[in-house]
């Protein structure tokens, strides 16, 4: 009989909760790029199978955008928020090659609605951190969209300083804007990702998820 894949839900008690995850239906979209190299179900099917093994880890996402009025990285990075979503999917040929070709392409990449529906879900915590138990040993990929408030300064000229020369009229001899740092800020995200190998039965690895 064909098994269905897991897809596992964290909650603040850190329950696990798994359930059957169908593939969701995806959008054609005109020009998608698909990987060549057929998705072999079975071999991720397999790689879900419950193990002893464990992931670990968090998601963190650095400040990158400097676009807009010379933005200032106040930050190192950001810790993903309580109830970030954790993807994780078994490492195949197919998924690699799917990443390549996301990297190249960007949005035009697709996976397919069966390699995609062989994946784990996970919420972080109130830490950001997040842990998967009854894994196998094998290479896994975890990806998160991890959300922050993105703070900035900018400098807003708000004057001129002007030296004027004696006499009854006067003239500008010289002049200087004057500027004042104006704070602010939004809302923006980042993908962070990783791979993660667990190497033997009962064996966890530490992941750390960022986006550089």
């Amino acid at each position: 009989m064909k098994k269905n894949p897991r897809s596992i839900a964290f909650f603040t008690t850190l329950t696990l909760l798994a359930v059957a995850l169908g593939a969701p239906t995806l959008r054609a979209q005109t020009g998608a790029i698909y990987p060549s190299i057929p998705f072999d179900e079975a071999a991720a099917a397999a790689q879900l199978e419950p193990g002893t093994g464990e992931l670990a880890g968090y998601a963190i996402a650095k400040e990158v955008d400097k676009k807009v009025y010379q933005i200032a990285n106040l930050s190192k990075g950001h810790r993903a928020r309580r109830g970030t979503l954790i993807t994780v999917f078994p490492v195949t040929p197919y998924l690699e090659e799917y990443l390549k070709l996301r990297k190249k392409h960007g949005g035009r990449a697709q996976i397919s609605p069966e390699a995609y529906a062989y994946r784990i879900i996970i919420a972080t915590n109130d830490q950001g951190e997040f842990y998967i138990p009854d894994l196998k040993p094998g290479r896994y990929y975890l990806e998160a969209q991890v959300g922050y408030y993105q703070r900035t300064e900018r400098q807003v000229q708000t004057g001129v300083s002007e030296v004027v020369s004696g006499g009854g009229a006067g003239h500008v001899i010289s002049s200087q804007p004057i500027y004042t740092t104006v704070s602010g800020g939004y809302n923006a995200s980042r993908l962070a990702f990783a791979f993660a190998e667990i190497k033997t039965e009962g064996g966890q690895a530490i992941v750390k998820l960022t986006n550089g």
